[in-house]
């Protein structure tokens, strides 16, 4: 597997956390990714071979469309393809999803949308150009070129910065969060699900976990530290919530990504974007 980070042009951070290219050459298979529950959403765009997606609530592989939207996940997804892939894809931050769709990320949760389907006729103009371009970077060229007229105005740039800081306020327990942002708990709650496609304190959950692995993957921090640093009752409490919302323990999340023929190499990805490893598309 290859893959090269890149880093969101200045405008569409406040949006888009990181942007990737990966292909697999052809080869036995088939061949796995398997990522943990998500809050954000990717965009993703599959310019040779194909992806079959697996899903606890769908566990029959089905094939994707060539340009997907996969919204807000509560549960580990994994994907399977055989031969060569090669795809590039842009996480977006949890608050951005809903000024992406012009709609709650609620329409998009635990599903994998066509982009076409979600974009219209804007988008398949774009995708032609993506699989014409010359390599992967005026691919990803064209790609920010969409979410920059989709996303880069004043209206979206409010909606998002109102979302974010609903998002703020959930490092405090969820009935002072809704007083933060002058809501009463349960409209908090409601119009919190719609915007982020979770509960606030699933979101909570998620949040926390995505943070200790980052932490496990980049620093190399042991299970009873992590536990503690990351506000866990104790390492049971981190394991399990390893394996519900990651799909696997602790141990094999830390050492899987660099085994060849992993599964958990996404997580290798995320973490190579953490130690600042993309480079600027220049």
């Amino acid at each position: 597997m290859k893959h090269t980070l890149w880093r969101p042009p200045t405008d569409l951070q406040p949006w888009v956390s990181q942007a990737t290219a990966v292909s697999f050459e052809a080869g036995s298979g088939p061949h796995g990714n398997h990522f943990p529950a998500l809050a954000g959403s990717m965009l993703t765009v599959v310019l040779e071979g194909r992806l079959h997606l697996h899903t606890t609530r769908d566990p029959v592989p089905r094939p994707l469309p060539s340009a997907v939207v996969t919204g807000p996940s509560t549960a580990p997804m994994e994907s399977t393809f055989t031969g060569r892939l090669r795809c590039v894809s842009v996480l977006l931050y949890p608050a951005a999803t809903a000024a992406l769709l012009c709609d709650g990320a609620a329409s998009v949760t635990d599903r994998a949308v066509a982009a076409a389907e979600v974009f219209g006729a804007s988008w398949v103009a774009c995708e032609d150009a993506m699989r014409s371009a010359s390599d992967d970077r005026h691919s990803l060229l064209w790609l920010f070129g969409f979410l920059r007229r989709r996303l880069c105005s004043d209206a979206a740039l409010d909606s998002t910065r109102q979302r974010q800081r609903m998002q703020r306020a959930l490092s405090r327990p969820v009935p002072e969060a809704a007083g933060l942002v002058g809501l009463g708990e349960r409209q908090f709650e409601r119009v919190f699900s719609h915007h982020f496609g979770m509960t606030p304190k699933l979101f909570q959950r998620m949040a926390r976990l995505e943070a200790a692995l980052l932490d496990a993957l980049v620093n190399r921090t042991p299970g009873a530290e992590l536990a503690l640093r990351h506000g866990y009752y104790d390492q049971a409490h981190l394991a399990r919530d390893c394996r519900l919302l990651a799909g696997a323990p602790l141990t094999r999340l830390m050492d899987a990504p660099g085994s060849p023929g992993s599964v958990h190499w996404p997580l290798e990805i995320g973490a190579g974007h953490a130690r600042g490893q993309a480079v600027p598309l220049g």
